[in-house]
């Protein structure tokens, strides 16, 4: 071992004897290289996108209903979906 680390935060530790994108610590072992970020990048546009969905689902089923009620289904609906 004889490796000098620099404590980042409490789950992280960075080796200055590696390479920089080389991570240690309580989540495993591994590079965050440019497949790990691509791969983050679709997953936050799939949450993007089924937000986005949920949010014209709700919309069209409280068109119809009175004002408050449009009100009250606005604010339960996420909760339900």
């Amino acid at each position: 071992m004889g490796q000098d680390y620099i404590k980042v935060n409490a789950f992280v530790l960075i080796s200055r004897a590696s390479s920089p994108a080389r991570v240690s610590g309580a989540f495993g072992e591994g590079h965050m290289d440019l497949e790990f970020f691509l791969r983050l990048i679709g997953i936050v546009l799939i949450d993007l996108t089924v937000a986005g969905d949920n949010a014209l689902v709700i919309a069209m089923a409280v068109r119809t209903l009175p004002a408050r009620e449009q009100k009250i289904g606005i604010f339960w609906g996420p909760l339900v979906l």
